[in-house]
Protein backbone atom coordinates (compact mmCIF):
# COMPACT_ATOMS: atom_id res chain seq x y z
CA UNK A 1 0.00 0.00 0.00
CA UNK A 2 1.20 3.44 -0.85
CA UNK A 3 -0.85 5.51 0.62
CA UNK A 4 -2.18 7.32 -2.64
CA UNK A 5 -4.79 4.54 -3.71
CA UNK A 6 -7.58 3.06 -2.27
CA UNK A 7 -8.72 -0.62 -1.22
CA UNK A 8 -10.33 -1.12 -4.40
CA UNK A 9 -7.92 0.19 -6.58
CA UNK A 10 -5.07 -1.81 -5.09
CA UNK A 11 -7.19 -4.82 -5.37
CA UNK A 12 -7.79 -4.07 -9.09
CA UNK A 13 -3.85 -3.81 -9.76
CA UNK A 14 -3.31 -6.95 -7.78
CA UNK A 15 -5.87 -8.94 -10.03
CA UNK A 16 -3.82 -7.00 -13.15
CA UNK A 17 -0.79 -8.26 -11.94
CA UNK A 18 -1.73 -11.72 -11.25
CA UNK A 19 -4.07 -11.96 -14.23
CA UNK A 20 -6.80 -13.57 -11.89
CA UNK A 21 -9.95 -12.27 -10.94
CA UNK A 22 -10.61 -12.63 -7.25
CA UNK A 23 -13.14 -14.66 -5.34
CA UNK A 24 -15.32 -13.32 -2.69
CA UNK A 25 -14.13 -14.95 -0.06
CA UNK A 26 -10.50 -14.00 -0.70
CA UNK A 27 -11.61 -10.36 -1.14
CA UNK A 28 -13.02 -10.78 1.73
CA UNK A 29 -9.80 -12.39 3.58
CA UNK A 30 -7.94 -9.69 2.48
CA UNK A 31 -10.09 -7.11 3.67
CA UNK A 32 -9.85 -8.69 6.88
CA UNK A 33 -5.93 -8.89 7.27
CA UNK A 34 -5.76 -5.03 6.11
CA UNK A 35 -8.47 -4.16 9.09
CA UNK A 36 -6.18 -6.84 11.31
CA UNK A 37 -2.97 -5.22 10.50
CA UNK A 38 -4.68 -2.02 10.87
CA UNK A 39 -6.10 -2.74 14.17
CA UNK A 40 -2.57 -3.91 15.27
CA UNK A 41 -0.63 -0.83 14.24
CA UNK A 42 1.15 -2.54 11.39
CA UNK A 43 -0.75 -0.88 8.79
CA UNK A 44 -1.97 2.71 8.94
CA UNK A 45 -5.31 3.00 6.63
CA UNK A 46 -8.23 5.90 6.89
CA UNK A 47 -11.45 5.88 5.77
CA UNK A 48 -12.77 8.13 3.12
CA UNK A 49 -16.18 9.28 4.95
CA UNK A 50 -18.43 7.29 7.32
CA UNK A 51 -21.79 6.68 7.26
CA UNK A 52 -24.30 7.40 9.74
CA UNK A 53 -27.94 5.77 11.15
CA UNK A 54 -29.36 8.17 9.12
CA UNK A 55 -27.93 7.59 5.87
CA UNK A 56 -28.60 3.59 6.35
CA UNK A 57 -32.10 4.64 7.45
CA UNK A 58 -32.70 6.31 4.30
CA UNK A 59 -31.25 3.89 2.09
CA UNK A 60 -32.85 0.96 3.70
CA UNK A 61 -36.24 3.28 3.01
CA UNK A 62 -35.67 3.39 -0.64
CA UNK A 63 -35.74 -0.26 -1.32
CA UNK A 64 -38.84 0.04 0.26
CA UNK A 65 -38.64 -1.01 3.71
CA UNK A 66 -40.87 0.32 6.56
CA UNK A 67 -40.93 1.06 9.98
CA UNK A 68 -42.54 -1.71 10.72
CA UNK A 69 -41.31 -4.31 8.75
CA UNK A 70 -38.91 -6.90 10.35
CA UNK A 71 -35.12 -7.32 8.48
CA UNK A 72 -32.43 -9.59 9.85
CA UNK A 73 -29.01 -8.23 9.51
CA UNK A 74 -26.45 -10.79 9.84
CA UNK A 75 -23.20 -8.70 10.12
CA UNK A 76 -21.46 -5.67 12.19
CA UNK A 77 -22.24 -2.28 11.03
CA UNK A 78 -18.64 -1.51 10.80
CA UNK A 79 -18.79 -3.93 7.88
CA UNK A 80 -20.64 -1.25 6.28
CA UNK A 81 -18.69 1.36 6.61
CA UNK A 82 -17.05 3.46 9.45
CA UNK A 83 -19.30 4.44 11.74
CA UNK A 84 -19.23 8.52 13.09
CA UNK A 85 -18.37 8.38 16.95
CA UNK A 86 -21.06 7.27 19.39
CA UNK A 87 -23.10 5.53 16.88
CA UNK A 88 -24.40 2.10 17.51
CA UNK A 89 -27.49 1.85 15.75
Amino acid sequence: MDGQRTLAQLLQLAEWETETTFAEKDICSFLFAVNYLTQYGYLKTSYLRGISSKEIIKALRSVGLRKSDLLLIHSSLSAFAILKAGQTQ
